[in-house]
């Protein structure tokens, strides 16, 4: 039997922010995360994130310089929150504007944080995750749907 791996006191740092935005935001309790390394490029207008094929676009305005930081993706019973250089972003299943769009390479799901803030995630096919995290929120948001009519 192996043991986990003990958490950074930043790893433990972060986790206790995504969870007091989750907490503030009543987005219930945290079904599944996928974490990684996420690497910011030069695109104008905004910088791109990756996430094990995961792509976190937060609209800031401004190109940014390539180097590596820690991103994180959680899904909640509600919501879930994305976390990219220290930003984290909640989204609401209930209360943002979704918007999904296939290509032959990605799948791109395009959400609003509760900021009213543009969140992009694509989801590359053979990507670890990427299926099950994008299967969950279409799940989600589906549901979130019928029951709110």
């Amino acid at each position: 039997m192996t043991r986990p791996t003990p958490r950074s006191r930043h790893d433990e740092l972060l986790l206790a922010r995504i969870s007091a935005a989750a907490g503030r935001e009543r987005i219930g309790r945290r079904r599944a995360t996928y974490a990684g390394v996420a690497q910011s490029t030069h695109a104008p207008p905004a910088p791109v994130r990756w996430l094990r094929g995961l792509l976190a676009f937060a609209r800031c305005g401004r190109p940014s310089a390539s180097r590596s930081a820690e991103a994180r993706l959680d899904l909640y019973e509600h919501g879930l929150t994305v976390a990219v250089k220290g930003r984290i972003h909640v989204v609401r299943y209930a209360t943002t504007a979704a918007f999904q769009e296939n290509t032959p390479t990605a799948r791109i799901y395009t959400l609003t944080d509760v900021e009213g803030k543009r969140i992009v995630l694509i989801g590359r096919p053979g990507d670890s995750g990427a299926e099950e995290w994008g299967s969950e929120i279409r799940r989600a948001l589906t549901h979130a749907s019928e029951t709110s009519d």
